[in-house]
């Protein structure tokens, strides 16, 4: 149950065609990334803590990761892995399947750095 899909989801592979202009999308569908402040972000925030802080706090709080969202996205058969690959990056990809801090890693497209 790797990025909390479980094994029995049908994973999606978009295919174009006429109505879509060979895209295998129609409209638009969002992800999103959001983060309530609480007193413990404000407080880090006013000491200039690191975003690193910040995120962790959030995500103890209940933040859920953009990259998380799109994941729910494709468990919900709404959109594809490639399509959640390719607006994330690689930090948030990998931030999504290990809790740990990727300080190091560049912010470089995800579907250049996961391997597939």
């Amino acid at each position: 149950m790797q990025l909390g899909i479980p094994a029995n989801v049908v994973i999606y592979r978009s295919t174009g065609c006429r109505e879509c202009r060979n895209t295998g999308f129609f409209g638009r569908h969002a992800i999103f990334e959001w983060m309530d402040t609480d007193n413990e972000i404000r407080q880090l925030i006013l000491k200039s803590a690191s975003t690193d802080q910040i995120r962790d706090a959030a995500r103890r709080a209940g933040m859920r990761m953009l990259a998380e969202d799109g994941w729910r996205l494709v468990r919900d058969g709404v959109t594809t892995v490639d399509e959640v690959l390719s607006v994330t990056t690689a930090k948030e990809v990998a931030r999504t399947t290990r809790n740990e801090s990727l300080d190091g890693v560049a912010e470089t497209p995800a579907n250049e750095a996961v391997a597939r």
